[in-house]
């Protein structure tokens, strides 16, 4: 495992207008290479050294962590990026999630091309994957809230610059479908017919406790406690 490295502050000088110079604040550190990497994060104009320095904290905190890559992010697909993202949130997210990721990144990949690069992709990108998305409304806006979501993380952990293609996107309109709330005889009689004790207990804890269903799934027996029969 390479050793962590150190951040440091730079107040570097520029050109600026009318022969004057003008000053902004870089974070500067060595690569697992060994080659330095310097990043800008604001103009000494607008932005105070305290300012400046509770960055560099917390983007120290963030790379010890492995949060933000320490090497320059190299290009990527969306193929590639995926993988990537899946591994970087594993830890924090439900398989079912990180499958829903997967999909609407594969989605993604078949509509913008398979070598598109996630550096690459702008609005007008964005545009053509809308009009190629099938499945609801409501599916499609999921898909396109996932994507966003995925290059916000780009964008945290400095594999994409400027902005995310996905954001300030309109979403398709839809109309919620009303929720359809079974009355407690209906829920006996499920119970009734269930063929199985695995089918009768999913039935009850889910008409009862609020759980959604990979919260359900993903019970054990540590989660219920039998001296106020809850869970």
């Amino acid at each position: 495992m390479a050793r962590s490295t150190c951040i440091h502050l730079r107040k570097i000088a520029r050109p600026g207008k009318n022969g004057k110079k003008r000053f902004e604040w870089h974070l500067r550190w060595h690569e697992t290479t060994g080659r330095h990497r310097c990043e800008k994060i604001g103009n000494c104009s607008r932005m105070t050294r305290r300012e400046a320095e509770k960055i560099r904290r917390n983007y120290q905190v963030q790379m010890d962590r492995g949060e933000v890559p320490r090497d320059a992010p190299k290009e990527m697909t969306i193929t590639e990026f995926a993988e990537f993202h899946e591994k970087m949130i594993a830890g924090d997210r439900q398989p079912s999630t990180l499958y829903e990721y997967r999909l609407s990144a594969q989605y993604a990949a078949d509509a913008l091309g398979k070598s598109k690069k996630i550096q690459d992709i702008t609005s007008i990108d964005v545009g053509r994957l809308k009009s190629k998305l099938k499945g609801s409304a409501a599916t499609r806006a999921k898909h396109l809230s996932r994507l966003r979501a995925m290059f916000n993380h780009a964008k945290r952990w400095r594999l994409i610059h400027g902005d995310n293609p996905f954001a300030n996107q309109p979403m398709p309109r839809f109309s919620p479908r009303k929720m359809r709330i079974f009355t407690p005889e209906e829920i006996r009689a499920m119970i009734d017919v269930a063929k199985t004790p695995w089918w009768k207990a999913f039935i009850a804890v889910a008409a009862t406790s609020g759980l959604r269903r990979e919260e359900i799934l993903n019970l054990m027996w540590s989660d219920v406690d039998f001296e106020t029969l809850t869970i």
